[in-house]
């Protein structure tokens, strides 16, 4: 019988799932066939969707992962995992199969070979596109959800708001039966470029850690232009943010880099 996959990849303390990181051992295992199981930072094998490599770049991060390669012969391998805010170049001690953006290529000063992308946009290998239920989705980041744009947003016709503190599949599939996805989550973004659907960045109140690193990052690895967060005076201004043209020609990249991303890990597992 196989053995899991040891997976790293961020669960709260308060218990509190987060879907795009709960999507991680769910595309892992879609990829390999192989079932993927938490596993902490410092006792898995692979790491894969989330801002999660800061750890591994620390002086005693570097000495720890280098130590258990050298000594035990365990790696940690990387598959599109990216950094949580901008950083020095420096040395480490993983193994990169793939990284989520140009951003973190260059501060873990991988070569210009390593594929690039996050492997959430695979769900669309996953399942198939449901039927719209709604016109818009808002995605709000799990620090924006008590916002009271948020709440005056969900009173809107024709608008979902999703929470991304539940089920991984069920929040990708409402996702996916929205016409138009606003987001300051990522992942919402991530999940809607994987649907082929429009989207576009929303700023709340809440300041994400990182602030606009990783939203760069991941568009680097599609080639989409990286446009500013929108902010809303009122609840109707996302009705104006619907009528706007959408540039979806980076959507194209897709599919050329999930077989990308598809190889890098089927070449290991």
């Amino acid at each position: 019988m196989t053995a899991p996959i040891r997976l790293f990849f961020f669960r709260s303390s308060n218990g509190r799932p987060n879907f795009g990181d709960e999507l991680s051992p769910l595309v892992v295992s879609f990829v390999t066939g192989r079932e993927a199981v938490h596993a902490g930072p410092w006792d898995c094998e692979l790491t894969a969707i989330g801002s999660i490599l800061d750890r591994y770049l620390r002086v005693g991060g570097r000495v720890r992962t280098g130590l258990r390669k050298r000594l035990l012969g365990q790696r940690i391998a990387v598959w599109g995992s990216g950094l949580i805010a901008e950083a020095e170049p420096g040395g480490h001690a993983l193994d990169i199969l793939a990284l989520r953006g140009g951003l973190t290529r260059s501060a873990l000063r991988a070569g210009d070979g390593v594929p690039l992308g996050d492997p959430g946009l695979l769900v669309g290998r996953m399942i198939r596109l449901p039927a719209k239920t709604h016109a818009i989705g808002i995605v709000p980041h799990y620090v924006d959800k008590a916002d009271p744009m948020v709440r005056a947003l969900s009173g809107l016709k024709g608008v979902t708001v999703i929470d991304v503190e539940t089920d991984a599949m069920t929040v990708t599939r409402q996702i996916a039966a929205c016409g138009l996805v606003l987001s300051s989550s990522l992942h919402g973004l991530i999940v809607a470029d994987a649907f082929g659907i429009p989207n576009q960045r929303l700023k709340f109140a809440g300041n994400l850690k990182g602030g606009d690193f990783k939203f760069s990052d991941y568009a680097s690895a599609l080639g989409r232009a990286n446009r500013l967060a929108h902010a809303l005076t009122t609840p109707e201004d996302i009705f104006l943010l619907a009528k706007q043209e959408f540039d979806l020609s980076y959507q194209g990249n897709v599919d050329s880099v999930c077989d990308a991303l598809e190889k890098a890990l089927k070449e290991v597992y």
